[in-house]
């Protein structure tokens, strides 16, 4: 039962439910831009290994091609 009874007692204690709304939206606010920061943060991420995939698949992709050719000219 004091856990059902503190909580009132903190919003009783407070002056008024106007004053909690301020300070309650600057909050989310923050909370907002961070979330935001931080999935810009993962696109980021998520491009720059994409992009990474890429170059290694083309390169992997050319060196396999330039190991066949080589292997053609000695079989050949």
């Amino acid at each position: 039962m004091s856990n059902v009874e503190s909580p009132v007692k903190e919003r009783d204690e407070e002056s008024s439910p106007t004053d909690e709304l301020p300070g309650e939206s600057v909050e989310i606010g923050e909370r907002l831009e961070k979330t935001e920061k931080e999935r810009d943060k993962e696109r980021e991420a998520v491009e720059g290994k994409k992009a990474g995939r890429l170059k290694t698949s083309r390169l992997k992709g050319a060196e396999q091609s330039a190991k066949g050719a080589e292997s053609e000219d000695v079989i050949g």
